[in-house]
């Protein structure tokens, strides 16, 4: 929320240098903050030797519900924080064609619908967790979801398609879910270990999609000096959808998990 409308509004008051040094600011005293008021517990030490972590990685990255669940996770948070990061303010100007002031009014808009996206599953999973209706149920309810509105989005043939992104920002926070999935899956022992590399996992495939959508979106030639064609990013999101696709697919055709 605040990288959006908030600093088009302090860029009117300092530059960049100075929305940086406010931000770093604001880092270290949330850093201060938690070391003073959060309260120190004891815990129990580990006492697993180097070999033991890595033959729990190995056990991790073997086992069925990992390999069922990751492909389908990596592919569909990837491509939410890829593009939410990097692409929808390019997208919003270059097809949409808005200025910088609504462009950021957009952004706004999508960062707000999800966090509402955030807040709503965790209360809707939490609810039909109740009735038998597990997370990655749920979840993949909604990464289909999002892989449709990233596909119309990228069509573009729908009257009132800039308003996709608002659906794109809230269907996209569904990705978590496997997350919680996995959580449940394994031992607690074992539980940091698959939840961290799939984390792993979802940065670098976020930078990737970043990186791919760039260099497909430069195959076109550009209609004007720092603005991409159109077609670029039609190529480039469907080419994400239909990857996110295969991810789905992959998540309900293999059988050898219990999740």
């Amino acid at each position: 929320l605040v990288a959006t409308k908030p600093v088009e509004m302090a860029l009117g008051f300092t530059d960049w240098r100075g929305v940086f040094f406010l931000l770093a600011g604001l880092t270290v005293l949330a850093s201060i903050l938690l070391m003073i008021l959060v309260p120190k517990r004891d815990r129990a030490v580990s006492t697993e030797t180097w070999g033991q972590l890595a033959n729990g990685i190995r056990q991790v990255f073997r086992d069925p519900v990992f390999i069922r669940i990751a492909p389908t996770a990596v592919v569909v948070q990837s491509g939410y924080l890829g593009v939410q990061s990097l692409w929808s303010g390019p997208w919003l100007r270059d097809v949409a064609g808005l200025d910088q002031g609504a462009m950021a009014d957009g952004l706004l808009g999508i960062a707000a619908c999800m966090v509402i996206g955030f807040i709503s599953m965790g209360a809707l999973t939490d609810r039909l967790g109740k009735v038998g209706i597990q997370p990655m149920t749920v979840g993949m309810v909604g990464m289909t979801l999002f892989t449709l509105t990233l596909a119309l989005i990228g069509l573009n043939t729908l009257p009132g398609t800039t308003y996709l992104w608002f659906a794109f920002g809230l269907f996209g926070t569904f990705g978590i879910l496997p997350y919680t999935a996995l959580s449940q899956a394994f031992p607690s022992n074992l539980t940091g270990r698959a939840v961290s590399g799939l984390n792993l996992m979802v940065f670098f495939g976020a930078f990737a999609v970043q990186w791919g959508i760039g260099a497909i979106i430069s195959l076109w030639p550009e209609p004007a000096p720092g603005h991409f064609a159109p077609e670029g990013y039609q190529w480039a999101f469907l080419i994400l959808a239909g990857l996110q696709t295969a991810g789905l697919v992959w998540y309900a055709v293999y059988r050898k998990s219990r999740v």
